[in-house]
């Protein structure tokens, strides 16, 4: 980040590094009937605005958070499919959760 004529801040950088495994799986059963699954992390980084500088918009003053970690989440899913080319069927029914850590807000 640097500072510019409309944004008073000081110079700064971040770099951040993160490993996000993923795994998908498709098992088929049946009469066309599928199982599936997957699971997985990600990550988010904040935009340079969330983190450094000052600037005002539209009579608002923003002021970044230096001290603002990325954020994080797990997600998991499983479901059940039926897929019947001929008849030009398709139907899946899932369940999925995600869990977040250090949600970021945007306002």
């Amino acid at each position: 980040m640097f500072e510019t004529e409309l944004i008073e801040s000081e110079n700064s950088s971040e770099t951040y590094q993160s490993f996000n495994p993923n795994l998908g799986l498709k098992y088929l059963l049946p009469h066309n009937f599928y199982l599936t699954a997957s699971i997985g992390t990600a990550f988010l980084v904040p935009d340079a605005f969330k983190k450094t500088g000052y600037y005002i918009s539209n009579s608002k003053i923003y002021k970044g958070n230096p001290e603002l970690n990325p954020e994080n989440s797990f997600s998991y899913d499983f479901g059940l499919s039926y897929l019947n080319k001929n008849k030009g069927i398709e139907a899946s029914v899932v369940f999925f959760n995600n869990y977040h850590e250090g949600l970021i807000v945007y306002d």
